[in-house]
């Protein structure tokens, strides 16, 4: 079920279903459009929102992609139990990431991560080690700020993130 929020549709769905569709994407072959998972708070949604009149607006229309929105913050949560009647859970990036790296095991998938500090990326691939010994990463990239906004660099980027053949990639670069 999905409901629109601050502009944005937003999908109403448990933490299982979450994995579950991750699970299903990673483990089918023919999986065809990727699957983007995205967590949404009030802060998102204004800078996003499809009636901020924002360039860059958030539109899960865009992209060839199928889009997966998640509610992250409390307010938001608030909203769609008050419209639906449903009793809808927070489902916040970094509460589900865990969970997602267990089913990136699963998978046998190939992770990447995108963001962060290079000296945060040596120690997440320290805890990675420990945590999920089973997980393949492929790779980790931490771009200033410059490359992102630089449409050549940033192309460049994800010309190198396509090339590491991941299945999955984790993307920790805030709005």
């Amino acid at each position: 079920m999905r409901v629109t929020l601050g502009g944005a549709e937003v999908d109403l769905v448990h933490r299982d279903e979450v994995l579950e569709q991750i699970l299903q994407r990673l483990t089918s072959p023919d999986a065809g459009r990727p699957l983007f998972v995205a967590s949404a708070n009030l802060d998102h949604l204004y800078h996003f929102g499809l009636d901020s009149g924002r360039e860059g607006s958030f539109d899960p229309g865009r992209g060839g992609a199928d889009w997966l929105v998640l509610l992250d913050g409390m307010p938001l949560v608030w909203t769609a139990r008050r419209l639906t009647g449903a009793g809808w859970e927070q489902l916040a990036g970094s509460d589900l990431l865990p969970d997602i790296l267990h089913t990136a095991v699963r998978a046998r998938a190939r992770i990447g991560f995108l963001g962060g500090s290079e000296s945060m990326q040596r120690r997440l691939g320290t805890v990675l080690a420990d945590v999920y010994p089973a997980l393949e990463v492929a790779g980790m990239w931490a771009p200033p700020r410059a490359v992102i906004d630089d449409d050549t660099a940033s192309s460049a980027l994800a010309d190198e993130i396509r090339g590491a053949r991941i299945d999955l990639l984790v993307v920790g670069l805030g709005k």
